[in-house]
């Protein structure tokens, strides 16, 4: 997606959801998809002092599920990362 769009979709956004890889102690991939069902439009995914490793597969997880909803992934603070991973 280009970046004008995706700046245009982050300024239209109602609803920006910023969590780790275990929200509420629960797994990511069980809360996020009924976050972004539930009216998410962004998420962004924060776990500045994870190894790359767990970064990588929350990100994997969380790319996936915005995909999906049609929703914007952010991925805080690692853009090495986030362009490994599609973000």
């Amino acid at each position: 997606m280009p970046r004008s769009e995706r700046l245009a979709r982050l300024a239209r956004a109602r609803l920006y959801l910023i969590a780790d890889d275990r929200p509420g102690g629960r797994p990511l991939a069980d809360v996020l998809p009924a976050a972004l069902a539930g009216g998410a439009d962004v998420f962004q995914l924060r776990m500045k002092t994870a190894p790359d490793d767990a970064v990588r597969a929350a990100a994997e997880v969380a790319r996936a599920a915005c995909a999906r909803a049609r929703a914007l992934f952010v991925l805080n603070d690692r853009p090495d990362l986030a362009a490994e991973v599609g973000a």
